[in-house]
């Protein structure tokens, strides 16, 4: 008995000293995958052609299909999506005949032990779905008793079982070769709304309506107006904010508020984004919503704060300079004045989430109806409406010295808007 009550408390002095142990081994003072490039043109062009080319859309419900993506898109797409939701986080996946290599680095808070946390796990090519090899975090391989459990319990504790379970039903085989994932699937269009509901919190779907519901109040307001500058209405939609940030998340408010106005100017319902009924989407009034007095503008402004304000601005700047460059290839032309609605953009959504202190500041000044100016640069003398031939004649590329001159006076411009700043 005493050997027994010895042995116990040598296990309970040793188990946080054994812990220890462990984190020291899992943390790294290098990390094994290093930084990964920006989005470009080219990549979103690529992305874009993959996703016309798979568009299951285009499939009758109950169809199957199989999509195959190459190694380089996967990293593309899995650093991008990453980049949102971790930061200072860079993925590697490597393909190979019937198996699979993910590797993943993440930035670490400044601590005395190390810096990065390196994951490195392995896929063997099962029939029909891969299965779960080895798991290493920095110098330790996790027993497969963990795994197991893991991969049980992972989705259940974060809230993503159901959502898994439904993507699992359209998911019928994953093959690996060369550089090379073919993925089949059933297709069902419910399942899109589905995963929606399920992936977006009930908090979320609730700020989302909310600013829908006030949107329809705002824009009944202006009566037979049809026409009225976006300060008009964001400023009463940021007033909004600043009221419910009193006992939220600032920040949290600043997204929905964005989204909804985005939502609000390319016709897309929050109930859509939401996965909420369609038939509890307010109505708003259809009003055009005008910088410059031109209707394209906000759509370029909003899109990019959206996509700015989800973690994404180097996707927001990407995607901006893709539209124009794709506009110049028959399009309405390359426009520099759409590049500097997109910078505005970006700008805004990443001041309206850098952090609580910059959330209210913005929410503040642009309840003050701060006009056009305060938040838009001017776009006198900004080139537009010009197709491939002329661009490239007067540009060469997007990498040019004259190129990156008028780039670099937009963003000049932005720096002056009153709005930027505040710091």
């Amino acid at each position: 008995m005493k050997l027994l009550k010895f042995l116990l408390i040598m296990l309970l002095l040793g188990l946080p000293f054994g812990v220890a142990y462990m984190v020291y081994q899992a943390v790294d003072d290098r990390p094994h995958i290093g930084e990964t490039r920006d989005l470009n043109a080219t990549d979103i062009e690529r992305a874009k052609d993959l996703v016309s080319m798979h568009d299951p859309r285009k499939l009758n419900a109950g169809e199957t299909a199989t999509l195959i993506v190459t190694q380089d898109d996967i990293n593309l797409v899995t650093n991008y999506v990453l980049s949102r939701f971790a930061g200072g986080a860079n993925t590697r996946v490597d393909l190979e005949s019937e198996f699979i290599r993910i590797r993943a680095t993440v930035l670490l808070p400044h601590n005395p032990i190390g810096n990065y946390l390196n994951l490195d796990m392995g896929f063997w090519d099962d029939d029909p779905l891969p299965q779960l090899s080895y798991l290493r975090v920095g110098r330790v391989t996790v027993p497969r008793w963990i795994m197991v459990q893991a991969l049980r319990q992972g989705p259940a504790l974060l809230n993503m079982d159901e959502a898994l379970a439904l993507a699992m039903e359209s998911l019928h085989r994953v093959d690996a070769d060369m550089q090379t994932l073919s993925v089949t699937y059933l297709w069902r269009p419910d399942l899109k709304d589905k995963l929606r509901a399920e992936l977006v919190s009930q908090d979320d779907q609730e700020r989302l309506q909310a600013y829908a519901h006030y949107l329809a109040e705002v824009t009944q307001m202006f009566g037979s107006v049809q026409k009225v500058s976006l300060s008009s209405v964001i400023g009463p939609v940021f007033q909004l904010a600043s009221q419910r940030s009193e006992v939220n998340d600032p920040i949290a408010e600043n997204q929905a508020a964005i989204i909804a106005l985005a939502s609000y100017v390319t016709g897309i319902g929050t109930g859509q984004l939401s996965g909420g009924a369609k038939a509890a989407a307010p109505r708003a009034k259809r009003v055009a919503l005008t910088l410059h007095d031109r209707n394209d503008l906000p759509q370029h402004f909003l899109v990019s704060a959206a996509l700015a304000s989800g973690g994404g601005s180097v996707l927001s700047d990407a995607v901006g300079l893709f539209k124009e460059v794709d506009d110049s290839r028959g399009g309405t032309g390359f426009s520099f004045v759409d590049l500097a609605a997109d910078r505005a953009g970006t700008r805004f959504g990443e001041m309206a989430v850098a952090s609580s202190a910059s959330a209210k500041t913005l929410q503040q000044m642009m309840a003050n109806r701060l006009g056009e100016s305060g938040f838009m640069p001017a776009i006198v003398g900004l080139p537009e409406n010009m197709q491939e031939s002329e661009f490239r004649a007067r540009y060469v590329s997007t990498e040019s010295a004259p190129y990156r001159r008028l780039a670099e006076l937009i963003e000049q411009r932005v720096d002056g808007c009153m709005l930027f700043q505040q710091r």
